[in-house]
């Protein structure tokens, strides 16, 4: 007679004598049984590795061993290597044919490892064990599908639905195997047998609508969308799926209707809606009607979602293509205001500072992004920007240290630190300093046209000792590269102004203000007293009166200027 010794679910040991018969265990069971007992003390304790060993020593002792073959083969599995598990899954398979556990670790390490036929077979074996398990069944119908063995698959779900009804997931799981297979008909008919047994179900409905506009059938999913309406006028689906159907068919007015109601409907989902805004960022760009719509539908999402990051977000980007900066900087102050940790949000929006002139929000607004972001260099950058054009030389020239020690593998990122800290070593009368980082800058790239101009001005304006010939050969030298940028144009200029030629100064700043330069506050004082030295002391007032209101830094003679209406150097 055999005996068994149960230890875990589905596993056993062999506990009968060397001769076959019940008695005294032998030495070689007794060692057996002693790593079996401290395998399953090893699992219990979480030591997989340690179990995985003694469980192997079990087989090495007793090869008929299944229960050590199943374990085996489930710590292979839970380690993550399924191919070398399923080796010992069959053999504890072949070993006890009819034990269920082992045939179900054995099927799963076959799907695992891409042996898809055989593990179908292994589920043949289950089920003429257990014909009515349900689980078994509906593996098996997995593996046939993955076949793309369909007929198969929906024979098992008709057994299913004979002794459980009706259920929603098999029918709609028959209705895709029947359109997979192109039998449109009997996909119909088994959403009817799914409408009949929910008649009040608007979801099943919305499903039919989608069936039959996948067929082209358009008439009636029309008339499954008006009983979802009947059934669920408020439907978070409905009103959009109405919405695309009428634009399929070339009446967007009505479908413009349902698309308000959609957005009307708090219960839609705000991505969805975001989905159907950056359509429209594309369509109304040149489109009056289109942007009209838009803007209808933006008020009604900012109304029904007034704290929600992502509408205000939407909003700012539709005003920002519409160069409606300040209200687009609003827009992405809300942004920010509700969802902090928006990094490119936090990045237009101090870039918006920085081209607006607004140097206070530009200092204050970086600092934050600092705390929210300490990793990032840009924001240390706009930091230092900000100080710097405030004033803050020491202050400016911490962050940007700070910003520059972080950057990796960003040459060009680099060169924009060391430019600004050479900017603030210049109004430090730092000089070395200075012409310290501007020849770093241009150690990392020779001809890089923010180092050359930058450089160049220094070099002209604010250095102790001005070299006009270094200045004039690196803003050439930039010229060549961006022949109309208004930086460029604008340092010639004052390269010329401080070489006395008046009237080539007088030409190039003219250039420079055509190029984008006059909405710079010290371009256009720069313009005045190229004018009040060529004799045009009226206009030149009218250009330092200009400059008192425009963007960036201007000297601080300016109001002495303005006031004596004479130049003051």
């Amino acid at each position: 007679m055999t005996g068994w010794l149960i230890l875990s679910a589905g596993s056993s040991i062999h506990a009968q004598n060397e001769s076959g018969e019940d008695g005294v265990l032998t030495a070689k069971e007794v060692e057996v049984i002693s790593y079996y007992y401290d395998a399953t003390t090893q699992k219990i304790l979480g030591n997989e590795k340690e179990a995985l060993s003694l469980f192997l020593l079990c087989i090495a002792k007793d090869p008929k061993n299944a229960g050590a073959y199943f374990e085996v083969a489930s710590l292979y599995n839970q380690l993550k290597q399924p191919t070398v598990g399923v080796s010992y899954a069959k053999q504890a398979a072949d070993l006890e044919p009819k034990n269920k556990w082992f045939l179900v670790l054995y099927a799963d390490l076959l799907v695992q490892t891409g042996k898809i036929k055989q593990a179908s077979k292994v589920y043949d074996q289950l089920l003429k064990i257990a014909p009515d398990d349900q689980d078994y069944q509906l593996q098996k119908a997995d593996i046939l599908i993955y076949l793309k063995q369909y007929k198969g698959a929906i024979a098992i779900y008709d057994k299913l639905e004979k002794k459980l009804g009706i259920i929603p997931e098999i029918i709609l799981q028959k209705q895709k195997l029947y359109l997979a297979q192109g039998k449109y008909d009997a996909a119909e008919k088994e959403m009817e047998r799914l409408i009949a047994a929910f008649p009040n179900e608007p979801e099943y409905y919305g499903m039919f609508a989608e069936f039959y506009l996948n067929i082209n059938k358009k008439e009636k999913a029309m008339v499954m969308f008006q009983k979802v309406l009947e059934l669920d006028p408020t439907n978070p689906i409905i009103h959009l799926a109405m919405a695309n159907y009428y634009q399929d068919n070339n009446q967007p007015e009505k479908a413009y209707e349902y698309l308000k109601l959609a957005f009307n409907n708090p219960e839609v989902e705000i991505d969805n809606k975001i989905k159907i805004m950056l359509s429209y960022y594309e369509l109304s760009a040149n489109n009056a009607q289109r942007k009209k719509e838009a803007e209808e539908l933006m008020d009604i999402l900012l109304k029904v979602h007034p704290e929600e990051p992502k509408a205000w977000s939407m909003k700012g980007d539709f005003l920002l293509r519409d160069e409606k900066i300040d209200e687009a900087i609003l827009a992405f102050e809300k942004v920010v205001e509700y969802q902090a940790d928006k990094y490119p949000v936090w990045n237009q929006l101090l870039q918006l500072y920085a081209e607006k002139g607004m140097y206070d929000k530009l200092e204050s607004q970086s600092a934050k992004a600092i705390e929210l972001f300490p990793s990032m260099p840009l924001f240390y950058y706009y930091h230092g920007y900000g100080n710097y054009l405030k004033g803050n030389y020491e202050i400016s020239l911490e962050s940007y240290q700070s910003g520059k020690d972080l950057i990796v593998n960003d040459p060009m990122m680099k060169i924009k630190f060391l430019v600004g800290m050479a900017e603030v070593y210049g109004e430090l009368k730092k000089w070395s300093e200075a012409e310290a980082n501007y020849e770093s800058a241009l150690a990392i790239q020779g001809n890089n046209t923010l180092a050359l101009k930058s450089y160049s001005y220094y070099l002209c304006n604010t250095s102790k000792t001005p070299n006009l010939t270094k200045a004039r050969e690196l803003i050439d030298r930039a010229k060549k590269i961006e022949p109309s940028n208004y930086e460029v144009l604008h340092v010639i200029a004052w390269i010329e102004y401080k070489s006395g030629n008046l009237p080539e100064a007088l030409n190039m700043i003219q250039s420079c203000i055509q190029n984008g330069g006059n909405a710079y506050a010290i371009v256009l004082e720069h313009y005045g007293d190229i004018l009040f030295k060529s004799g045009q002391v009226s206009k030149a007032v009218e250009e330092w009166e200009k400059a008192k209101t425009a963007l960036g830094k201007h000297s601080p003679l300016l109001d002495q200027k303005i006031q004596q209406q004479k130049l003051v150097e």
